[in-house]
């Protein structure tokens, strides 16, 4: 079973307004990756209240895929929808803040799952009621926080193909297809070098991001950092960005050094990157 860290930011939210509150609730883990015995048992996701105010929840289930844009998108109940056959406790609760509410969860599917990757959406949706003498002059914010579940039946293959990768206004762009039958995800660095200072790629050295990243880029190099992790879903095909405009970099011509893997598959390339004068 695969375990997430606590993340500060809502993965998936529903705003009318982009409130910072709003971020001070939080789930973890964010996603739980299990095979059907681990799912069978009891497993459970918990949600912590770091507001001032006490938050009343309810918990939803949804199947989901994604969409052409890559983005999470439920799907109606279907006849082997994970959300039909799974158990949860509770389903309503109220949070007061500063502290937090396990929500358990354990599948129970009546018929063996077909073999591959199964997906289930457990959904933290706020209902605090607002005050009647703020309602009319209030503008509501709800959170609705998605932790994901991947329930996996037999052997999990994670093989990816890199279709193309290059340079498009702001970054890069990966090309990728999980040809596997599980979710796959980008894993690695990224470095950037002025062309002219570009050591070659067997000299770009490889990077711890917890530790080599806080203490400054490699030498000659001017940004560095993580692969962007996007899932990509099995038997899909999507372009991944990576954002480089960040970073800020001046008008010039650049290295950009690649490494690292789409799940089982290597990933390692170099690419051209102009930032054109402003």
């Amino acid at each position: 079973m695969k375990r997430f860290s606590l993340l500060r930011a809502l993965a998936l939210s529903m705003l009318f307004a982009a409130v910072p509150a709003a971020a001070q609730v939080a789930v973890s883990p964010q996603m739980l990756e299990l095979d059907v015995a681990e799912a069978a048992s009891t497993n459970a996701f918990r949600i912590y209240n770091e507001t001032s105010e006490t938050k009343r929840v309810r918990v939803s289930l949804s199947s989901w895929d994604k969409d052409e844009g890559n983005n999470v998108r439920d799907l109606p109940p279907g006849p082997l929808g994970l959300e039909r056959w799974t158990v949860v406790s509770p389903l309503e609760f109220e949070l007061p803040p500063g502290q937090s509410q396990a929500v358990r969860f354990s599948l129970r599917p009546p018929v063996a799952l077909p073999p591959g990757e199964q997906r289930l959406m457990l959904y933290f949706n706020e209902e605090t009621p607002i005050a009647a003498p703020q309602a009319a002059t209030t503008l509501a914010v709800r959170f609705r926080i998605g932790a994901a579940i991947y329930v996996h039946t037999g052997p999990v293959d994670r093989r990816g193909t890199l279709h193309a990768l290059g340079a498009r206004a702001g970054g890069l762009a990966f090309d990728l297809e999980t040809t596997g039958n599980a979710t796959t995800r980008l894993a690695g660095q990224y470095v950037v070098y002025p062309a002219s200072a570009f050591p070659g790629a067997a000299k770009v050295p490889r990077l711890d991001r917890a530790q080599d990243l806080s203490r400054g880029v490699p030498a000659g190099a001017v940004a560095a950092g993580a692969l962007p992790g996007t899932s990509v879903l099995p038997q899909t095909r999507r372009t991944v960005p990576l954002d480089l405009a960040a970073h800020a970099l001046a008008p010039g011509r650049y290295v950009v050094a690649v490494d690292g893997r789409f799940g089982d598959t290597p990933v390692a390339a170099t690419v051209d990157y102009v930032v054109a004068a402003r």
